[in-house]
């Protein structure tokens, strides 16, 4: 019979205790489970369940900003597939960008005067505070009536996505100019490469000027 030491022991313990829970969740470590069996690779299983007017409904909730009587009468009688193929591939092209439509501001020090009613201020340069609030409220009831207006497709609910996900607050940042040109960002790659998306948040305007970012030490 062997002669057991107490650190020894202890470590014959842990090893022992580090086998049996890599064992279960089937990660191999120091070659200690020559059984491993690598996960599958082919994917989720396709559904091969009912698709009834309840489970489109259900389908166009969880793709859209809910599921009015218009959508469902126009994907009813389609095929779940097409049904996917038209929510995950939409078509529309880029949305015209917000106009001007507040008044003119009487207090601030540069109002931006030069812009008419009715024309976009994304490309006109202005660091007047208060032009840049009522150009942050622009922006915010243009982007509401996107979503209220949605077409067919998850885009929108996925540019709210990423939104959350690269989460900025438009009164960190301040320009109204930087804001949209980040929504537009988050709005080209909603459905693309997430490795390409992140790049180029990282050194995207906005997203650089937010006081989480000015703060980090990484």
């Amino acid at each position: 019979m062997g002669v057991y030491f107490p650190k020894y022991k202890t470590f014959l313990m842990l090893k022992s205790c580090i086998k049996a829970l890599f064992s279960v969740i089937r990660i191999p470590i120091l070659h200690m489970d020559s059984q491993f069996i690598p996960p599958p690779l082919t994917g989720l299983t396709p559904y091969t369940g009912n698709f009834t007017q309840l489970e489109l409904q259900h389908l166009l909730k969880r793709t859209l900003f809910g599921a009015s009587k218009d959508d469902l009468t126009y994907f009813s009688g389609k095929t779940l597939a097409v049904v996917l193929n038209e929510l995950l591939n939409p078509i529309t092209t880029l949305p015209a960008p917000p106009i001007k439509e507040y008044t003119t501001s009487t207090s601030a020090s540069a109002p931006d005067t030069a812009i008419a009613q009715g024309s976009t201020w994304v490309g006109d340069l202005n660091n007047d505070g208060t032009v840049q609030s009522q150009r942050r409220a622009s922006f915010k009831k243009w982007w509401m009536g996107l979503m209220i207006n949605q077409d067919r497709s998850i885009l929108e609910k996925m540019t709210l996505f990423w939104h959350n996900h690269f989460a900025t607050e438009s009164n960190d940042i301040g320009n109204a100019q930087y804001i949209y040109r980040h929504h537009q960002l988050l709005r080209t790659n909603a459905l693309g490469n997430f490795k390409v998306l992140t790049r180029a948040v990282t050194v995207d305007s906005a997203m650089l000027g937010t006081i989480e970012y000015k703060n980090s030490t990484r």
